[in-house]
């Protein structure tokens, strides 16, 4: 007998538990249903931009190097010795994120003996210096620059076989723009014709988009502007 009043309990509770369930997923059922195209065409593609302006355009070589005093040295390869010229300015970047700005003193005419590399020598020019048999360290020389020139990054641009362009917000909808492109470097380039200072490049959210499709402008922290 306690054991059938036992089943009875549990076999109500069960019960009452699918009956709680039921009601859950019909509610559930009832909301509207919401699809992300319906967002899109209600509030907008969410999408990140830049805005372009007119900058330098930087190149860089890297190399490692090794400090004494207040010298930096490397041995390079000959093509990038031919690259470097005295006066040049680099970064050195040591540990715990230091960086110390130095520019280019000697470039070696003849091989080392022993590596078959050209010596370099970059001044510090920092009050800083960084510890004598540091390790990790490598410089960035600024080889060449292109300065004043329309920029912007290198991922916005959609390269195919015919042309290149990029997508423009312009009164909140999708613009498509013809670029032609110059160099690349440090994840920008240089735009030789197709947008102007102020445009509004899309730079992340460019799938799927349209022409004249509408855009919802988001910052990098996702607040709406």
């Amino acid at each position: 007998m306690k054991r059938l009043s036992f089943y009875l309990v549990l076999g109500a509770l069960f019960a009452g538990a699918v009956v709680a369930k039921i009601s859950v997923i019909k509610k559930k059922r009832a909301l509207p249903s919401i699809s992300i195209n319906s967002e899109f065409i209600k509030n907008g593609k969410p999408v990140e931009i830049y805005t372009v302006i007119k900058d330098d355009l930087l190149f860089y070589e890297k190399t490692t190097v090794n400090f004494k005093g207040d010298t930096f040295y490397s041995l390079v390869s000959r093509d990038l010795r031919d690259k470097i010229k005295l006066n040049l300015s680099a970064v050195v970047f040591g540990e715990e994120d230091s960086k110390f700005k130095a520019i280019v003193t000697d470039v070696a005419n003849k091989r080392d003996l022993d590596t078959g590399l050209f010596l370099v020598q970059l001044k510090i020019e920092d009050s800083l210096r960084p510890k004598e048999n540091s390790k990790n360290l490598f410089a960035l020389i600024n080889i060449k620059s292109v300065t004043n020139i329309l920029l912007v990054p290198t991922n916005s641009i959609i390269d195919e076989s015919s042309s290149k362009y990029v997508w423009v917000v312009d009164e909140g909808k999708s613009v498509r723009r013809e670029v032609k492109t110059g160099e690349s470097s440090n994840g920008q380039t240089h735009i030789l014709s197709g947008l102007s200072v102020g445009d509004k490049v899309i730079t992340r959210g460019k799938s799927s988009i349209g022409v004249n499709q509408k855009i919802r402008i988001v910052s990098s922290l996702g607040e709406i502007k």
